[in-house]
């Protein structure tokens, strides 16, 4: 339905990944969550790693050599190095602003580490693509894309642990042992709206707002 009216299929799909997770996910048995849990992320290895067989597979095409512009690479990955602080370090300082130290800062370190993460990868090779070539250059944005993500994946890829290390950040953490801060005021009323009002007219059991809270250990 997105791309039949020209909008982002992968936002589309992003945002029904997410409605699925909060409101269907409850609907199925202890068993059948973690089976579906286990299979997206088999089907988000799979096509992932044909995505990026593709990459490697057009990699050195000899009728590509042509549409290779080092200048263009070279500013399109430094603006997006740019870009990604701009968007990094100002915002995880409007975020600190308003966060109380309880909730959990966004540490300086932290921040770093966002920043040198930003690998572009399969997305935005799918996305190249698909590019519209109205002018011809199709083939100009597939390889520039291509470059950035071959140079982030090798360089900033194999330099995440020693970064991490050289952060102090802890690696090897399993993620469903890590503890959330507890939500803010502002997040603690939709969570109550949404499963006092929504939740039951969309699942087989609704949450009430009682239970959020004492889900989240938040007082009255």
């Amino acid at each position: 339905v997105a791309e039949a009216v020209e909008m982002s299929g992968i936002v589309a799909t992003l945002f029904a990944g997410i409605t699925t997770r909060h409101y269907a996910h409850g609907n199925l048995s202890v068993e059948s969550q973690d089976q579906a849990k286990f299979l997206f992320k088999m089907a988000a290895f799979i096509t992932e790693t044909a995505v990026f067989l593709d990459l490697g597979l057009s990699a050195f095409r000899l009728d590509y050599i042509k549409s290779y512009r080092p200048g263009l690479i070279f500013w399109a990955l430094a603006l997006c190095l740019i870009g990604r602080a701009i968007h990094v370090y100002p915002l995880s300082y409007g975020l600190n602003s308003i966060r109380k130290p309880v909730d959990g800062l966004i540490e300086p370190k932290h921040q770093h580490m966002m920043w040198f993460s930003g690998l572009r990868g399969a997305v935005a090779f799918a996305c190249a693509q698909v590019f519209p070539n109205a002018n011809g250059n199709r083939e100009v944005f597939l390889i520039t894309t291509m470059a950035i993500v071959l140079l982030t994946v090798f360089t900033m890829g194999c330099a995440t642990v020693p970064v991490l290390k050289f952060l102090d950040i802890g690696i090897g953490i399993d993620e469903d042992e890590f503890n959330p801060p507890p939500p803010t005021s502002c997040t603690m009323a939709m969570l109550e709206f949404d499963s006092r009002h929504i939740m039951p007219r969309l699942t087989t059991h609704g949450v009430g707002g009682e239970r959020i809270r004492d889900e989240y250990a938040v007082p009255e």
